[in-house]
């Protein structure tokens, strides 16, 4: 049985969201070096 193609929804603020993320990440780089960046430290830092 197959599953019925879905459209993803886009969020209203994804623009916002992705600077969130990207500032975030570039902030931890520049204090922990391209080696300390782990994801799951971006995103509790963008919340």
């Amino acid at each position: 049985m197959t599953r019925p193609h879905t459209t993803r929804r886009k969020r209203v603020n994804g623009v916002k969201s992705r600077q969130r993320i990207l500032d975030a990440a570039a902030e931890i780089a520049s204090e922990r070096g391209y080696e300390g960046l782990i994801v799951l430290t971006v995103v509790n830092r963008r919340t």
